[in-house]
């Protein structure tokens, strides 16, 4: 499904745009590990790793675990060096920022398509990695309220030394919201 594919993706946000068919979830995939390339490698690059976690994927589908409440994923996620002090302000934050704080109890059987959405977003952004991964992000999130959540995601990840990269159908995201943009036809770039 990919032909020939080679790139290096730094830090920073990083859109995946094409067609359907074009690539971008495979690509995705190849990246997550979950998917390998048939020739080649894909290398992360260990600066700073720490005890960070390389990587974190949030599939289209949410992935969330249906016998845990969204406070609960945030702390299963959350780094082992974290103190759970630090680790408690850093979920109110991201509740917070994410208009989720009203919800933190609550298991994904009872919240909205869109508060599954930005739940989703608020478990990887708590899982401090180095990657994080999203195939058409916050897109069950009404319009209205979406360019808020997108502002939350470009503080976030302008204060930190990571890289995001995610696959978008929608032109005003990619234009506003990636510093660089990744283009598939065919499974080629």
């Amino acid at each position: 499904r990919l032909d020939s594919v080679s790139l290096e993706i730094g830090p920073g946000r990083t859109a995946i745009v094409g067609l359907s068919g074009a690539g971008k979830t495979s690509l995705l995939n190849v990246i997550a590990g979950f998917e390998r390339p048939s020739s080649g490698t894909v290398t992360l690059s260990t600066r700073e790793a720490g005890d960070r976690l390389a990587r974190f994927w949030i599939p289209q589908n949410g992935g969330l675990w249906p016998h845990l409440k969204l406070r609960d994923h945030l702390h299963v996620v959350s780094p082992a060096g974290d103190l759970a002090e630090k680790s408690g302000r850093k979920s109110d934050e991201i509740l917070r920022s994410l208009d989720l704080t009203h919800r933190e109890f609550a298991f994904p059987d009872e919240l909205s398509q869109g508060e599954r959405s930005r739940m989703v977003f608020a478990r990887a952004l708590m899982s401090d990695a180095r990657v994080i991964l999203a195939d058409e992000p916050l897109a069950h999130v009404d319009v209205v309220r979406k360019p808020d959540y997108w502002n939350v995601v470009d503080q976030w990840f302008n204060e930190k030394e990571c890289a995001f990269v995610f696959s978008c159908h929608e032109p005003e995201i990619i234009l506003k919201h990636a510093e660089r943009v990744i283009v598939m036809e065919s499974g080629r770039i």
